[in-house]
């Protein structure tokens, strides 16, 4: 009796139980290496060598060979799911007779190629317990680079459809020694599936070699073809007696139960928490029909798969699921969420990468990407999900597959956007195939494979000198003429920027620095966003013009502008250095134009030769002569008007004119304009009268100067002169002004000598006095400073003199005087003798006859010539 391999077969028919035959979802490929060997016989040897050859064909015909080999299995109804059981169960026996040949890899990778629809995820599980037939041809890796390249050659189309797979290999060594492992990785079939599709030749390589490993490790297989990790389970779902209490972090959509147990005596589900129903259910039964003699015959086992679909997904939350029977590890669940993992690629400036028409993300060598993957839940729209309310234990993984192979790698975990994120920069051309998947408690969804090509992003970009639009002869060599003008918008330069690629790409301006005024733009006339990138085709030259849109300031003008530096950088899909050119501008600004435009009273009617200006609109101060500013740069600023404009006039009296400037508004006039108004006083009236009668004329030369200067350098300047009339008749405006400036010439002097009488007419000082002595009387004292009411009569001092203070004692007349005081003498001559001088006024009076006041001091004591008891002196103070 042949001995028979009963786990493996049974193991397999467990894995198609989970599948999720719905139309639109799961797929089954199945190939016996028996029934290969059945039907090619003789010939695999010479099938085998063909293969080792490289010839391509060959894998054609031996498929048209063996159209059956293959099957596509179809469970879309839970009796086409059981009959799968029983299918399964007569067609995957083992025989010992049988040898193990190598082609069923490729055909069945093949027809895998072949069958591989857009974005497919695929899980090739292969079990063997022997070496490959032909030894001779594997010995010592002799196959591998054939193998690598027809396995690299699927992987690569499955790739680029947006696909992945990857691989399951068990293998049952029989022997339980080390020789027959020795010879399997010597002949390096396993090793060379595994690191091609899976990255690394450990991953998804399982060696067994009893009944209790091969049986965790096909639990294992069931669990991970389902994104399932058994390990992480543990952490959140737990057995107690006839219950399993599990706990999810998100949504689920479908369940599936894997129990298994004795034959006949496998746990059944009876009740769930779930707080939703299921809308369909799918049970799946199968069993071993007797013990496996080959790994030492353990008891024969049965299984349950049960299939829980919710058509609305259960929630996050605490949910128990109860058997018939007492449960452990050797029931476990497999899940489905609705929650998605959503993966997405950004450039170095954060900006999303958007797939082309084709579904294809086009990246470059040598630039900066970040992936993020965010998982999204929730029953209508979904949206992100809060790491917080996930497991400590949540992890994301990102998988590139390229040509060396599929690498994963952890994404860094960031909480505060509740994303997962890995930076890479592509090193070489190449499809890739992008996948991340989360694990995150029982659930571990995995996000769309992305389609990336990475294409060599390399760009020389040149750009030329700037070509000058005015010619500039006095210009240095890196210098262009910049003409100004008040309407702005003229071309100053053109420049061109060639580019040199093998792809279309783009370029900016980024850094370019042009002076305030000044835009680029492009071959249509839009102006460039310097920022902005501009679509290149690859070998391509662009024209660029530069333009000045407004008017320099007068600080650029007076202290040059910057230098205009142009920088074209490769952006977007280029990469390369930075093109630069400059230029220094040198700014011309237009000489400055001053045309008189208007009167409002010309010298000759119908004409405009200048301003008119009777003597009653004079003094209103109303007419004025209008000029018009051509070419000015800067609008005129009224705050600034006494420091532009300057006006001056000839002839006499000429400064008794008021030649006021003013700016009138622009918006009014509709032109820079600038405005002359002569206007005078009533008094100056007669003046100009006087001048006109002079000279013979009342016209004058009026000059108007308008200079426009900063930091001393003369920006503007312009000038002209038109002749001003000022017609004034003597009767009335002349006469009367005469005759006012006369009035007010005689009362000016009144009140000047008025003012000066004030400070200079003399009064007795404060406590001055004559003292008198009579005989033997007592002395008795008159005071000097009383009021004589000298501060009106001073305002006739004009007509009167000075009113210096005068007193008359005892019949002598004294006048206040600086040091003392003043006898008059003049007329009559008073009967008093000088003590200081020994000699009486007569006497005076007759050695100088012409003598007509004396001037007597403090102290001075004078004695009557007709009273010899009578006597005086005079004191500046009583006590003197």
């Amino acid at each position: 009796m042949q001995e028979r391999y009963q786990l493996p077969s049974f193991g397999a028919r467990l894995l198609a139980a989970t599948m999720d035959g719905r139309a639109g979802f799961d797929r089954l490929l199945i190939m016996n290496f028996n029934e290969y060997a059945n039907t090619l016989g003789s010939t695999i040897a010479g099938v085998d060598a063909t293969m080792a050859s490289g010839a391509a064909p060959d894998i054609d015909n031996l498929v048209g060979r063996i159209p059956n080999a293959v099957r596509d299995v179809s469970v879309t109804s839970a009796a086409d799911h059981q009959a799968l059981m029983r299918e399964l169960e007569r067609h995957f026996r083992y025989d010992s007779n049988t040898s193990t040949p190598y082609g069923p890899i490729e055909v069945m990778l093949h027809r895998i190629e072949a069958e591989a629809q857009p974005g497919e995820e695929i899980v090739f599980v292969l079990v063997s317990d022997g070496e490959y037939d032909n030894g001779d041809l594997f010995k010592g890796g002799a196959m591998v680079p054939r193998m690598r390249q027809a396995f690299e050659a699927t992987r690569d189309a499955i790739t680029a459809r947006g696909g992945t797979l990857s691989v399951q290999y068990l293998f049952i060594d029989r022997q339980g020694g080390s020789s027959l492992r020795t010879t399997v990785k010597d002949q390096g079939v396993r090793d060379t599936l595994t690191s091609v599709f899976n990255g690394d030749p450990a991953t998804g390589s399982k060696y067994v070699s009893s009944a209790d490993e091969l049986w965790e490790a096909l639990q294992d297989i069931i669990a991970e073809v389902s994104d399932t990790d058994r390990e992480a389970q543990g952490r959140f779902i737990s057995y107690k007696g006839n219950t399993i209490s599990l706990s999810t972090p998100l949504s689920i959509s479908r369940v599936v139960i894997v129990a298994t147990g004795p034959r006949g005596a496998v746990p059944r589900l009876q009740t769930t928490t779930f707080t939703e129903t299921p809308t369909e259910t799918r049970r799946i039964s199968t069993e071993m029909s007797g013990t496996d003699g080959a790994l030492g015959n353990p008891a024969p086992r049965g299984g349950v798969v049960e299939h829980l679909y919710f058509q609305r997904a259960v929630p996050a939350g605490d949910y128990d699921l109860t058997f018939n029977a007492p449960v452990d590890r050797d029931v476990f669940l497999l899940f489905e969420t609705r929650a998605v993992n959503e993966l997405s690629i950004f450039d170095s400036s954060g900006r999303e990468i958007q797939p082309t028409a084709s579904g294809t993300y086009r990246l470059f060598v040598g630039q900066d990407y970040e992936f993020r993957s965010q998982i999204l839940d929730g029953e209508n729209t979904p949206t992100p999900v809060d790491f917080a309310t996930l497991p400590n234990t949540l992890s994301m993984n990102l998988t590139l597959t390229m040509a060396q192979g599929p690498i994963t790698s952890s994404m860094t975990l960031d909480d505060a956007t509740d994303t997962g994120r890995y930076a890479w920069s592509p090193q070489q051309t190449g499809d890739v195939a992008a996948t991340s998947r989360a694990s995150a408690g029982i659930l571990s969804p995995r996000s769309e494979t992305l389609r990336i090509t990475v294409l060599d992003s390399s760009a020389n970009v040149s750009v030329s000198a700037i070509t000058p639009s005015a010619a500039c002869p006095n210009c240095a060599s890196d210098e262009i003429n910049v003409p100004l003008d008040v309407q702005g918008g003229a071309p100053i330069g053109t420049f061109a920027v060639e580019a040199q690629a093998e792809i279309d790409g783009q370029i900016d301006f980024a850094g370019t620095k042009i002076p305030p005024g000044m835009e680029i733009r492009d071959a249509s006339g839009a102006t460039v966003d310097l920022d902005g990138p501009i679509d290149f085709g690859a070998g391509s030259s662009q024209q660029f013009t530069i333009w000045r849109t407004e008017n320099a300031t007068p600080e650029e003008i007076a202290e040059g502008m910057d230098a205009l530096v142009i920088l074209a950088n490769p952006t977007g899909q280029w990469s390369g250095t930075t093109a630069q050119t400059q230029s220094k501008p040198r700014l011309e600004a237009p000489g400055l134009g001053m045309e008189l435009v208007d009167v409002t009273q010309p010298l000759t009617p119908g004409e405009i030769d200048g301003l008119k200006t009777p003597a009653g609109e004079l003094l209103r101060g109303q007419f004025a002569a209008q000029f018009s500013l051509v070419s000015l740069l800067t609008p005129p600023d009224p705050e600034r008007i006494d420091e532009l404009v300057n006006v001056s006039s000839t002839g006499a009296f000429a400064g008794l004119v008021d030649l006021k400037p003013v700016f009138p508004n622009p918006a009014a006039t509709g032109f820079n304009a600038l405005e002359i108004k002569p206007e005078t006083s009533f008094w100056c009236l007669c003046w100009l009268w006087g001048a006109n009668v002079v000279t013979g004329t009342d016209v004058r030369d009026v000059t108007v100067n308008y200079s426009y200067a900063v930091s001393g350098v003369t920006i503007q300047q312009a000038s002209a002169t038109v002749p001003f009339a000022y017609p004034i008749a003597f009767i009335p405006q002349g006469g009367l002004s005469c005759a006012l400036n006369l009035l007010y010439a005689f009362l000016t002097w009144v009140f000047l000598r008025g003012l000066w009488a004030l400070f200079t007419t003399h009064r007795f000082p404060k406590g001055s006095m004559v003292e008198i002595n009579r005989g033997n009387a007592a002395p008795s004292f008159k005071r000097l400073d009383k009021g004589s009411g000298l501060w009106w009569r001073a305002w006739f001092a004009a007509f009167t003199g000075n009113p210096d203070q005068t007193m008359s004692i005892e019949g002598l007349r004294m006048r206040a005087t600086h040091k003392g005081a003043i006898v008059d003498i003049s007329k009559t001559v008073p009967p008093w003798r000088l003590e200081r001088l020994d000699a009486s006024f007569q006497e005076l009076k007759e050695t100088q006859p012409k003598k007509t006041e004396h001037r007597l001091i403090w102290s001075d004591r004078l004695d009557s010539t007709f009273d010899p008891t009578l006597s005086m002196r005079l004191k500046k103070r009583r006590g003197d």
